[in-house]
This record gives C-alpha cells, sequence and structure tokens, in this order.
C-alpha cells in the first residue's frame, strides 16, 4: 500500500527582537498576538484564495489521513482519530485530542486556548501522519496557519497535493 507521510514541525519564538535594527531579522511586529512571540498551527481551506478555516465537519485532509507518530508523551497514536489530528494540529498541540486523553479539547476546567495562540506552546514537535492513498489520491488539501494569517500583510498558507508514485519507498505495508 501507498502512503505519503506528512510531518510537519512548527518552531516559534517567545522572544525575538522587533525592534531596529531588528537583530534577528524580524523588523517590526507586523503580525498578531503578544509582541515578541511568534506561533503556528494547520488548519485547512476549502481553497488557496480563501483566508478562514473550514469547520472540521466540512475538512477532509484530517478524514484521509491516519497518525503514525506524535510527540504527545501520554498518548497512544494509533488511537487518535480525525477529529484528535484535526484538534491537535489546530491548536498548536495546546490540545492533544477531542475526549479521552489528558490535554482534551472539550475539558470543562482550565485555561482555554487563547484565539491569536498566545498560550500555546511557542514550538510544536509535531506529529507524523499518513495520507490514506484509497481515499486521498489525485487530492489536493489546502491549509493555513490562522496565527500568521493577517488580512492585512501577511498570509501564510499551504498546500498537500497526492499524487500516485510506485517508486519503492514509497511503499509501507503496515498503515491502515
Amino acid at each position: 500500500m501507498l502512503s505519503l507521510f506528512a510531518f510537519p514541525i512548527v518552531s516559534g519564538s517567545n522572544t525575538h527582537n522587533n525592534g531596529n535594527p531588528a537583530g534577528d531579522g524580524q523588523a517590526g511586529d507586523a503580525g498578531e498576538g503578544t509582541k515578541g512571540t511568534d506561533r503556528h498551527n494547520m488548519v485547512q481551506t476549502g481553497e488557496s484564495n480563501i483566508n478562514f478555516p473550514l469547520p472540521y465537519e466540512q475538512t477532509t485532509i484530517w478524514k484521509d489521513t491516519g497518525m503514525y507518530w506524535t510527540s504527545f508523551a501520554n498518548t497512544n497514536s494509533s488511537a487518535l482519530d480525525s477529529r484528535d489530528i484535526s484538534i491537535a494540529m489546530a491548536s498548536s498541540g495546546y490540545y492533544e485530542c477531542h475526549t479521552d486523553c489528558t490535554k482534551k479539547a472539550n475539558k470543562q476546567s482550565g485555561t482555554m486556548l487563547n484565539n491569536l495562540l498566545n498560550n500555546a506552546p511557542a514550538s510544536f514537535e509535531g506529529a507524523m501522519f499518513y495520507v490514506r492513498p484509497a481515499t486521498a489520491t489525485g487530492k489536493t488539501y489546502q491549509y493555513i496557519c490562522t496565527r500568521n494569517n493577517n488580512f492585512t500583510n501577511r498570509s501564510q498558507k499551504g498546500w498537500i497535493k497526492v499524487l500516485a508514485s510506485s517508486h519503492p519507498k514509497c511503499q509501507r505495508a503496515d498503515t491502515k
């Protein structure tokens, strides 16, 4: 069975120098969130010219993928479903799953995720997920980072296009 593995890792910052002469190469504070910080997440959009994420129920990338590995210490990667993967990637690792883990999104107590990801981890080791070729071959998935998608001056977007391949390095027998 062929599978595409994606391994998004995000690296942010809690202390970058926004002042002149821009010692870290990032002059100005044109982004969103707390000054001097940077965060990243990954949410699906319907088209590349759209700046708003799709509601989970309309996404396809997470339903066409499975989790192979995650950096979450107390979570069984193979037990995560598409909703869990979606929540982890959208929250930059602040939440690990929807219901059955310690850092769950539907938890009634505790601090909620800030809408600008200010309280999300600066860096997220991410997850390695695979795309199921039976459902994904020929599809293109567009995504954005909501924190770094300021409608006036930035647009952090990407896409994953799944193609059929017969290359031996794409073979993997034990994927679902």
